[in-house]
């Protein structure tokens, strides 16, 4: 009597975007790559954006006080964000930062509304203070020290409820600061590369410094850099006698939170690599 031996074996599938790009050869660990992949999708998700807008009547219309001549669709922040997630989540198989995600998709969706129908300053206020402190809860980024500003050897320490509050005036006043700079053609986008760009290349000149587990990662850095790229070509007007997309108050806010936040993770943890008054003079 014959018995048959059934052996089965757990095969593990990856459907992440990085199983694809090894398995093609791609440089998956390059910055590079990230950079291209981010730009290229932001290119293909701009046109579909833009049309969206035409349609749903996203748009920024001229009037006295602008310089435009025609309406212009404000889907530029959203576009950059989708780009972003895609290759830093999607296409990295990694989601360890959902929490982070879920936030910045808070703010998104607040400046959506904001762009479509203006809030009022109290209802946006209440949400991005909301926002501060549920990133405090899931991710426990605060600004806990902003060093020594006094110029002696003792460093200005915060508890957790003046840190909290420190920290949203740190947030309000970055997206003010932002939303006010987003009046130009592309100084917003520009002015954001160079701050990210400078993070960048601080973090790869000291590999060795600051925490191994970070919130955002070199990576997400490239990401951003290469989406902000594309966006770049259709908003300034080097290769467009007009922009073709603004950034919008979702996009400009989204950047502010984006800016703070990843200052207050390379410059607050046990081991940073920058001091809070660097993260200072890159964010500004």
């Amino acid at each position: 009597m014959h018995q048959h031996v059934i052996i089965r074996e757990t095969v593990k599938v990856d459907f992440s975007g990085k199983a694809f790009i090894e398995a093609v050869g791609l440089p998956a660990s390059s910055l590079w790559f990230y950079a291209l992949m981010s730009f290229a999708v932001c290119l293909l998700v701009l046109p579909v954006a833009i049309l969206a807008s035409r349609r749903i009547g996203l748009l920024d219309q001229p009037n006295a006080r602008k310089t435009h001549q025609q309406a212009t669709p404000l889907v530029g922040g959203f576009s950059i964000f989708v780009s972003f997630v895609f290759v830093s989540f999607i296409m990295a198989g990694d989601w360890v930062n959902w929490s982070m995600l879920c936030w910045l998709s808070v703010v998104l969706l607040v400046g959506i509304i904001d762009d479509f129908n203006d809030l009022s300053v109290i209802t946006r206020t209440l949400v991005h203070v909301v926002v501060v402190v549920g990133i405090w809860l899931t991710d426990g980024l605060m600004v806990s020290s902003i060093g020594s500003i006094l110029g002696s050897d003792s460093v200005v320490t915060f508890s957790v409820v003046t840190g909290l509050c420190f920290t949203v005036i740190a947030v309000i006043g970055a997206i003010n600061a932002v939303n006010m700079i987003d009046g130009v053609d592309g100084l917003l986008g520009t002015l954001t590369m160079v701050s990210l760009f400078s993070l960048l290349l601080i973090t790869l000149i000291f590999p060795g410094s600051g925490s191994d587990e970070r919130v955002f990662s070199t990576r997400d850095i490239a990401s951003m850099l290469g989406a902000l790229a594309a966006f770049l070509l259709l908003n300034v007007r080097i290769f467009n006698r007009s922009a073709k997309v603004y950034m919008g108050d979702a996009g400009s806010t989204v950047l502010g939170f984006l800016l703070v936040y990843l200052m207050i993770d390379y410059s607050q943890s046990d081991n940073a690599i920058i001091g809070p008054v660097v993260a200072g003079w890159i964010l500004g």
